[in-house]
């Protein structure tokens, strides 16, 4: 299955729209992390982790904003401990370490700075 087929596509040359009400076929056998679009300014990524997962504080040298869809986890950024649930929006400074440590399944919408 091409990532066309996975996720719904429509729009003109310069707009399109995504749809991702069938979330689990976004992503590709066995993956965790499916790009969803990479534009001039922007690239938002869909992050899919299970009930143990731990992504360890780490620096990146992008800005990114994590939407969270379904699930819960504890997001580190700088030295602030946040308990993200289904309908937050995190702000994930570049200057701040970030991780993120789940007390359930978790699906993320990350919006991020190109890079």
């Amino acid at each position: 299955m091409s990532k066309d087929e996975r996720i719904e596509k429509k729009g003109g040359q310069d707009t399109r729209m995504y749809y991702l009400n069938d979330i689990e076929r976004a992503f590709g056998s066995g993956k965790n992390k499916e790009t969803v679009l990479k534009a001039r300014f922007l690239n938002a990524i869909l992050i899919k982790l299970d009930a143990t997962a731990e992504i360890p504080p780490h620096y990146e040298d992008y800005d990114a904003v994590f939407y969270v869809i379904e699930g819960e986890g504890q997001f580190t950024i700088g030295e602030s401990i946040i308990n993200g649930v289904k309908g937050m929006l995190i702000n994930a400074p570049k200057e701040h370490k970030r991780g993120i440590r789940t007390t359930s399944s978790l699906l993320i919408l990350g919006l991020q700075e190109p890079h």
